[in-house]
């Protein structure tokens, strides 16, 4: 009996730890990466503010090519939509819906994953740094409204989510620079 009661207090002590550490999580997390793209700022521009184009450089199509893909609205800008359906966890199933699109400077996006509470708020920046220089950065603010399974959660999630943003970067960097180079060859 001594020992069930010394497991039950452990089991206690425990979940009073787990709850209490939980409080101290951030509720809200922001997210971001960047690269240099070797083309100007309106090629870049043009490759995210189309949600078609995604299909050339997505992180997540790479995880799952199965991947069902549905667009609405207008082929790109404000109203431009995207959702996906996937039987693959780490791309799961979803919407995202470009809200503010200021050419070659900005595109915000709404996105929403079934079985996921909330709306998170993606962002695109495009600096010029020269004539053929950007610098693209793709960030993500979410929050979780102080929910303790979804606070750890976060501590899954954003390394990961972190480490699709640097793959996702560099395929837009890769596909970007080899338009680039093609549409230069061409006007020579």
């Amino acid at each position: 009996m001594n020992i069930i009661r010394k497991i039950l207090m452990a089991l206690a002590a425990s979940l009073v730890l787990i709850v209490s550490i939980g409080w101290f999580l951030p509720s809200k997390r922001h997210l971001e990466r960047s690269i240099t793209i070797h083309a100007p700022s309106a090629a870049v521009f043009k490759e995210v503010n189309s949600l078609k184009r995604w299909e050339h450089w997505s992180p997540w199509l790479d995880v799952d090519p199965h991947t069902v893909v549905h667009h609405e609205g207008p082929e790109e800008g404000v109203g431009c939509t995207m959702s996906w359906v996937s039987e693959n966890p780490k791309v799961g199933k979803g919407a995202q819906q470009i809200v503010v699109s200021e050419p070659n400077q900005h595109i915000a996006l709404n996105v929403d994953f079934v079985d996921w509470d909330g709306t998170i708020a993606a962002g695109w920046k495009f600096e010029e740094k020269g004539e053929n220089e950007t610098l693209v950065t793709w960030s993500n603010d979410s929050d979780n409204r102080g929910k303790l399974l979804n606070k750890y959660m976060d501590l899954i999630i954003y390394p990961a989510l972190g480490k699709s943003y640097e793959q996702g970067l560099g395929n837009l960097k890769a596909h970007v620079e080899s338009l680039h180079a093609q549409q230069t060859v061409l006007e020579e």
